[in-house]
């Protein structure tokens, strides 16, 4: 039985669900943000070697945790528990020098490693959590989840230093917290049906979507490579407001892909 099945939105909806958006808060205020490395100005390129680390190693847990754990993650206790300790042990090992001044280089680079693997747990269990409830509710959350990194990355513009960088290095273990609070809300989850087989029909739905999506990814990379880095180098001002407009953007491009799915589906 769905966690959220049929209970209207209004009283399905939890903000513990948006708990998925301390994640991508994470990513933002410690790449992109001075949050954490100082010397960031909306760039990854900019900020440290441990964003290719770390981007390496999620890759490899997106693709080999499904094959190694051979289940559901969301359903195994201890890594609904460690996956967001490790993440933010992991960030807090990683960003030391930048936070505290004690210089290990090994240690940053264990730490992204770290954060790689176990922010993939998170980011899968993220997905069998949503494949679990309402569709209505997943509709409305996910767009929503955008929200929560820019309000994070608002106040980076205000708090900085020490307490703001462990802050950041601990926002996945809050996304942790909301993903436990919401599988058990209510009920236990049950796994998302098994799809049915795919079909010429179906293939071409899909292909639709996927061409449509391909033309708004061109589109928004067109209009980055336009960008003059030096002309929004540093933190504030036309950084930030491109910051929100993107935001915006991507929520209302998440909520019209919703629509178009849903009338093409």
């Amino acid at each position: 039985m769905n966690l959220t099945k049929g209970i209207p939105l209004a009283s399905g909806f939890r903000l513990r669900y948006a708990g998925l958006g301390f994640l991508w808060a994470w990513i933002y205020c410690t790449w992109f943000s001075p949050a954490v490395f100082g010397d960031a100005s909306g760039l990854t390129i900019n900020s440290s070697v441990t964003w290719i680390i770390s981007a390496l190693f999620v890759s490899v847990s997106l693709f080999a945790s499904p094959i190694l754990f051979k289940r559901d993650l969301i359903s195994i206790r201890w890594v609904l528990v460690v996956a967001p300790l490790v993440n933010a042990t992991g960030a807090l090992a990683m960003a030391h020098y930048a936070i505290f001044g004690i210089d290990v280089p090994l240690l940053s680079h264990v730490g992204a490693a770290m954060t790689g693997v176990s922010s993939g747990w998170l980011w899968i269990m993220w997905g069998e959590f949503f494949g679990s409830v309402d569709l209505e509710v997943t509709y409305f959350v996910l767009p929503l989840t955008v929200a929560v990194p820019l309000c994070c990355i608002l106040l980076t513009l205000v708090f900085q230093g020490i307490a703001a960088g462990v802050a950041v290095c601990l926002l996945p273990a809050l996304s942790g917290v909301c993903l436990y609070l919401s599988v058990n809300d209510q009920q236990i989850l049950s796994p998302a049906k098994e799809a049915s087989p795919l079909s010429a029909v179906i293939f071409l739905r899909v292909f639709r979507k996927g061409v449509a999506s391909f033309f708004i990814y061109v589109c928004i990379s067109f209009c980055w490579t336009l960008i003059s880095y030096e002309a929004v180098g540093g933190w504030g001002g036309m950084t930030v407001v491109a910051y929100l407009i993107g935001g915006v953007t991507a929520i209302a491009t998440a909520y019209l892909s919703t629509i178009f799915s849903a009338k093409t589906i």
